[in-house]
Order: C-alpha cells, then structure tokens, then sequence
C-alpha cells in the first residue's frame, strides 16, 4: 500500500474520531487528548496528521460536504425518468435522510465559528456555495429534459436551499417529532411548488 494511501486512511480515521467524539461531548469539549484516548493512541501520533485543532475543523468542514454531497449522488448518478429523480431528491431534502448524513449539533458548533474565524468562514461558503451549484445543476437538467425554462434553475435552486436552511434551523428547536414533520412537509410542498412536481 502507498504511504499516501495509509497517510489517508490515518487521517480518516482521526476525522472520524474527532467527529464521534465532537457529536458526543460537543465540539467545544473536543481535544486532541480525547481523540488519541478513542483511537488508543499517543497524541504526538494526532499532530503527526493534524497539526492542530483547527486543522481538524477544516478538515471536518470538507467531511460534512462530502456527507451532504451523498443526497445529490445518490440518485442522480443512475439514469432514470427526470421528474421522478428530482421528486425522490425533493423528499430526501426535507426528510431525515437529509438531516442525518451529519449531526446538527456538531454543524452548528462548527457554524458558529464562521464569526470568529475567517478561514472557517470561507470554507462554510464554499460547501453552501458548492451544494447550491450541484443542486443547481440537476435542477438545469431537469428543467430542460422536461421543456421547461432552464435559466430559472439558479432561482429555484437559491429559494429551495431557503427553505431547507429555515426548516432544520427551525425544527431543531421542536422536541414533538410530528411537528417536525409537519414543518418539513410544509415546506417540502413549497418546493414541489417551484419545481412544478405538484401537478
């Protein structure tokens, strides 16, 4: 195996673990120490890989892209009819398969670092920026596969995200898991609305 493969794995693994361990205790209680302890492993081995903990927020940054990108991939790399992979799309955005590709806690506590940092502020607009562009992209194909005016695809695209941000914003907020629903469903037939789907 190349060094650059086992370099890789090395460091997933330290992601993973930051990652369990920040979903666990919060972000703001995560150190290098209890990282190495969840690993079994000296922390020097941690700085070998990540030289700090903010080297590990970026690279958890890029991890929680990577994680939401999967709702995109999943369905629109197979071929298939567009109204029906842009609907299954739709109801995975505003449903739990969304939601939980990464933990709310974490996200936020990553977020609200974007206010003292810079650089973390930066990567922030490059995974919404990133996720708008993929979603506005599928949205453009489908458009035009089903005759319709592609250059609203960026619109559309921007008012969907609105209304996904709002939701889980918002319903983070409710302990009654029906209300949750209701408010996603509520703002899921919005979307459909924008896309035409509810005809």
């Amino acid at each position: 195996m190349a060094l650059t493969s086992i370099t890789e794995i090395r460091r997933q693994e330290i992601l993973k673990a930051f990652y369990q361990t920040a979903q666990e205790e919060g972000l703001e209680n995560t150190s290098m120490a209890k990282i190495a302890k969840i690993l079994d492993v000296q922390p020097s081995l941690i700085v070998h890989y990540f030289k700090n903990k903010e080297e590990l927020l970026s690279a958890l940054i890029d991890y929680c892209l990577e994680k939401y990108s999967l709702i995109f991939e999943q369905e629109f790399s197979k071929p298939g009819e567009p109204r029906k992979k842009i609907k299954i799309l739709i109801e995975r955005l505003f449903s739990k398969d969304w939601n939980e590709l990464f933990d709310d806690g974490v996200f936020y506590s990553c977020y609200a670092l974007i206010f003292r940092n810079p650089e973390i502020r930066e990567k922030f607009k490059i995974l919404h920026e990133g996720l708008r562009s993929n979603l506005t992209a599928i949205i453009q194909k489908y458009l035009t596969e089903v005759g319709q005016d592609a250059q609203l695809a960026e619109t559309i695209s921007h008012q969907i995200f609105i209304l996904v941000d709002g939701s889980y914003y918002f319903i983070n907020m409710l302990p009654d898991k029906k209300e949750q629903e209701f408010h996603l469903n509520t703002a899921k037939k919005l979307a459909q609305t924008l896309l035409g789907l509810e005809k």
